[in-house]
């Protein structure tokens, strides 16, 4: 029923996040039978930005090695947040 509901969100919101959770929410979407268009979508939209997100941190701050890491570090912890409401605001819709 989650993933019905909030599923594609979830994996667009995710994809930035540190540890294992995106990982968790891919394999949890798989085993619940997301469809694999939705399952894709969500994944580009979520990997895309991402990526770019990264890589601008990365060319920006490549004299400053230190502060490009700790960016990259921070950026996950402070997004968490806004990820784990809106997943709920879904979830509940």
């Amino acid at each position: 029923g989650f993933f019905d509901r909030a599923g594609a969100w979830t994996i667009v919101l995710t994809r930035s996040l540190a540890c294992s959770m995106p990982e968790a929410v891919v394999c949890l979407a798989g085993l619940a039978g997301m469809r694999l268009t939705t399952f894709v979508l969500a994944l580009t939209l979520g990997s895309v930005p991402t990526g770019f997100v990264y890589a601008g941190i990365g060319a920006g701050w490549a004299e400053e090695p230190v502060l490009a890491l700790v960016a990259s570090w921070v950026l996950p912890i402070a997004t968490l947040p806004i990820a784990l409401y809106v997943m709920r605001r879904r979830s509940r819709a």
